[in-house]
């Protein structure tokens, strides 16, 4: 199509006067070449390489024409009022006759061009300062990813008349884009309860690392040679970059120094990490053709205008934050175009310490600058770019595994079924598999379905670290399928995210026995014949409950959701039975017990003084008075068994009264005298009992006693 143009352009021509339209051979004849350098592949208005005619002629010829370029993306020259662009064209080191215009988005033109050969017959065309969008308008192609390695940025040459101007060439390479911003950054400011403590100095970098302000650094390297620019010649400004901070809490602030030496200076600015241990705010001397970062403030949002403030070296200034976000822009301000250098960017976060951590989720993000935003591309100024994704580079310094953190997920089982009520705890393992030990990360919960059914034990951290996570399916919860993803960000050392699946099932109505227990000293063991026992469980309660031995029917006494008492039936056989629990007709799995003749347990309370009242330490029994003890388990079902006392420190083998408690089958009642001698005093009772063919005792109980006046 460019070349179908060119051959169908209108031509003017005159040779000293005389019309030429019929003439065949070429007056004369161009050699053509042109300077390739190497563009950033994120900037919209690069300058092109110059592009060189050689011309040979007859001594005295006038040509006069048309030369349009055409390029294989937009120009992007500076317009003035008049239309005309700033590009240059100079016929043997002076201005043409002519100025530039542009013809449509890719076509630059210099209409009415005039030169007569001289002398020597040689004339020499020269057109610079072209400018060009080496994004290629931002598409995705070409290329795909812009400077990995970028395609060449070409012109296509036309003259008119034709037949004037003899080319050696039609096409020539002007321009080669290469991605120009690298970075690594070791560190994403996550802030935490703990907070970081600004310096009283804040204008001083060597306070805030007196202080030991947190910081993250980013290290920013040239693609190439030359990609990072100081202002000169037609330049706005020099390049510049950009770190774009959101997701910051309302009471954060940020600094960062003024001046930044880069890896070129004498004394370069450092933190100390990547490696070197040095820890410098840098020394950039002006005009010494070494790396230096100055920060402009007041800058639109996409990095354009502002100022760049007069400081020197150890100098800090503070980024505005609004609603969470804000932006650091510096400039080059030095460099030699013969290197390629790196800086180090460090960013100082200000925090107040909170009770609770903070989860938020923070984001920094570099480009070059200005960026060009909503801007047509005929308005640019220079530079210009375009916010393309930066790469690593690590890659340059051999460094990827050395102060990178790289999150580490193993995979882990986050499917679960439990019941209303139940829960489960799960680990995720999260290592740092690379070469900086500092990770910071945050662990979020996003539900599909509910909330708060997920519990972990940190939301965030500076260093990786295993996370429990308890899965918890409340009461409340309907049965069903519940979803959500737990998400660890690390940023640039990773994300993970883990699905997890809680299936909660219908409640389990089944009644469940745990435990069967002596129902007055609650001690396990056999399960006595004719004595009250305390069964522990679950789903215990109901309209109708029964609790069998061998199917025979045991008499509830009481029962709740996880207890029930009840008297053991006095005519079981064996010396084992199987122990059932049906509630509202649902029975539970059978319960093996192993059946005695007599297991004595005292009740507490379960002492009652002569005059009726309960034993207690407000309440003691005097000396010289009757007690009744109450047990259960002490005599055999057919009331076979001697039965004894030990109190304190005597073994009463007479007490007043021994036998069953009237009116209360399985009720055992012991009377005894308490020694008249004794003195006030907290002590010990057991009841014990033959029943079983030898002597065994009951668990003591207290029994309180008040000296006798």
């Amino acid at each position: 199509m460019l070349y179908s143009t060119f051959k169908t352009t209108l031509v003017l021509l005159t040779l000293a006067g005389t019309s030429l339209l019929a003439q065949q051979a070429p007056i004369s004849s161009c050699a053509i070449t042109s300077v390739t350098p190497i563009v950033h592949a994120e900037g919209v208005a690069e300058r092109m390489g110059d592009i060189v005619f050689d011309c040979t002629g007859p001594s005295g010829v006038q040509i006069t024409g048309n030369l349009s370029i055409f390029l294989n993306t937009a120009v992007t020259n500076k317009q003035s009022s008049t239309g005309t662009i700033d590009a240059v064209l100079t016929v043997n080191g002076s201005l043409a006759n002519v100025q530039g215009i542009l013809n449509g988005t890719n076509q630059l033109a210099f209409n009415g061009l005039q030169f007569t050969f001289p002398a020597d017959g040689r004339v020499q065309l020269r057109i610079s300062n072209i400018r060009a969008d080496a994004t290629f308008g931002g598409s995705a192609t070409p290329p795909a990813n812009p400077g990995l390695p970028g395609q060449p940025i070409t012109a296509q040459l036309a003259f008119s008349p034709p037949n004037l101007l003899a080319y050696n060439r039609f096409t020539v390479q002007i321009g080669l884009p290469q991605r120009g911003l690298l970075v690594t950054s070791l560190n994403t400011l996550i802030p935490s309860q703990f907070g970081s403590v600004l310096p009283d100095n804040l204008g001083s970098f060597t306070a805030f690392i007196t202080k030991r302000t947190f910081f993250a650094t980013t290290r920013v390297t040239e693609g190439f040679e030359s990609a990072f620019q100081p202002r000169g010649g037609t330049d706005d400004t020099g390049t510049r970059i950009i770190l774009r901070f959101t997701g910051y809490p309302s009471d954060a602030r940020l600094f960062v120094p003024a001046v930044i030496a880069g890896s070129s200076a004498a004394v370069p600015t450092s933190t100390g990490d990547f490696g070197s241990g040095f820890v410098s705010p840098g020394d950039f001397t002006p005009g010494s053709k070494t790396l230096g970062l100055a920060a402009v403030l007041n800058t639109d949002p996409n990095g354009a205008g502002g100022y760049i403030p007069a400081a020197v070296s150890d100098q800090m200034v503070e980024i505005p934050l609004l609603n969470g976000s804000g932006l650091a822009v510096f400039e080059v301000i030095g460099g030699d175009p013969q290197l390629i250098e790196n800086a180090q960017i460090p960013v100082f976060i200000g925090l107040d310490r909170s009770i609770d951590a903070r989860t938020n989720i923070l984001s920094t993000t570099l480009s070059f600058g200005p960026l060009l935003g909503n801007l047509p591309l005929s308005s640019v100024t220079y530079p210009r770019f375009r916010p393309y994704p930066v790469q690593s580079d690590c890659v340059t310094y051999s460094d990827c595994n050395t102060y990178n953190s790289k999150l580490g997920a193993p995979p882990t089982n986050t499917n679960f079924q439990l019941r209303p009520g139940g829960n489960a705890i799960q680990t995720f393992y999260i290592t740092n598999q690379g070469g900086n030990p500092f990770m910071p990360f945050t662990a979020s919960v996003d539900y599909k379905q509910g909330s708060g059914w997920i519990r972990l034990d940190t939301s965030s951290d500076l260093q990786a670290r295993p996370i429990r996570m308890v899965v918890i399916a409340t009461p409340q919860m309907a049965p069903g399928i519940y979803e959500a993803t737990v998400t660890i960000d690390a940023g640039s050392a990773g994300v993970a995210h883990y699905d997890v699946r809680l299936e909660v099932l219908a409640p389990d109505t089944t009644p469940k026995i745990s435990q069967v227990l002596n129902g007055a000293s609650f001690e396990s063991g056999p399960v006595a014949r004719n004595a009250y026992y305390t069964l522990k469980g679950e789903n215990l309660t109901g309209n109708t409950v029964a609790v069998t031995f061998d199917g025979k029917p045991a008499k509830v006494i009481y029962s709740s959701a996880t207890q029930i008492n009840f008297l053991v039936p006095s005519d079981l056989a064996g010396n084992t039975s199987q122990l059932v629990v049906s509630v509202n007709g649902v029975a539970s799995q059978a319960t093996t017990v192993q059946v005695t003749e007599a297991a004595p347990g005292v009740f507490d309370p379960g002492i009652l003084n002569q005059d009726g009242t309960v034993n207690s330490p407000s309440n003691p029994a005097v000396a010289g008075s009757v007690v009744q003890i109450f047990a259960t388990g002490v005599l055999g079902p057919n009331g076979s068994g001697a039965i004894d006392l030990k109190l304190h420190d005597l073994t009463i083998t007479n007490p007043a009264y021994a036998g069953a408690a009237p009116g209360i089958p399985g009720l055992q009642q012991v009377n005894v005298l308490i020694p008249q001698y004794y003195p006030t005093m907290t002590t010990q009772v057991s009841v014990c009992t033959t029943a079983t063919g030898t002597r065994i005792c009951s668990a003591p109980v207290k029994i309180h006693i008040r000296q006798a006046q």
